[in-house]
């Protein structure tokens, strides 16, 4: 998240660990300071990009300080000397097609072509929301974008694998905040961290290959 405070220590670590050359760029429109100046028409009393959500149309204004904003957390890691491999965001914010659009450019501009997809497998499922899903992710294949087949939390995944379910077959891309606490315990762990470095976890990990973005 290029426009929050962990940004330098996220570089660092980065470097001292190896994979800088394994990074995208977590896109934020829906918290912190911004990093450019005509988005703050739509950041809350303290000037933090908290108002901006989901939507299905937006004016041009909007998505001119949106295109901005997002190209500005582009160009701030490209100038550490890293170039990023896709494209995620944070609250799935780029799931709204105005911005997905906005995205886009960034990522023809950026030589960015590989972008996550919505959430597509272990997720409350209705109608409505599974043709959501198709269509943008389609979309996202249209416009170029390199996609995984599967897109979902680590939590209900671990979940699946551990009653017996076979695991996804094709590339999965699984989400995880270490650290974060869970809604609700999964066999009595009550973090993602306790799910990372379970043995139950580390065994469902040495069955599968882990490739970075780049393999797309």
């Amino acid at each position: 998240m290029a426009n929050m405070p962990g940004f330098d220590d996220a570089i660092a670590l980065a470097r001292s660990e190896g994979f800088a050359d394994r990074i995208g760029v977590h896109l934020n429109l829906t918290c912190g300071q911004p990093l450019t100046e005509g988005i703050r028409r739509w950041t809350g009393a303290n000037g933090e990009m908290t108002v901006l959500e989901h939507r299905l149309w937006a004016d041009r204004s909007l998505l001119t300080a949106v295109y901005q904003e997002l190209k500005a957390q582009v160009e701030r890691l490209i100038h550490t000397g890293i170039t990023p491999t896709h494209f995620d965001s944070h609250q799935h914010i780029l799931n709204s097609f105005p911005y997905t659009a906005a995205a886009l450019q960034v990522a023809r501009e950026c030589n960015v072509s590989r972008m996550r997809i919505a959430r597509n497998a272990f997720y409350d499922r209705s109608a409505a929301k599974t043709t959501f899903k198709l269509a943008y992710n389609a979309y996202l294949g249209r416009q170029g974008m390199r996609r995984v087949h599967w897109f979902t939390d680590v939590k209900p995944y671990y979940s699946h694998v551990q009653a017996g379910g076979r695991p996804l077959k094709g590339t999965t891309e699984l989400m995880c905040h270490p650290g974060m606490r869970l809604a609700h315990p999964v066999s009595e762990m009550t973090t993602e961290t306790e799910i990372l470095l379970h043995k139950d976890f580390r065994e469902l990990l040495s069955q599968i290959q882990p490739v970075p973005y780049t393999a797309l």
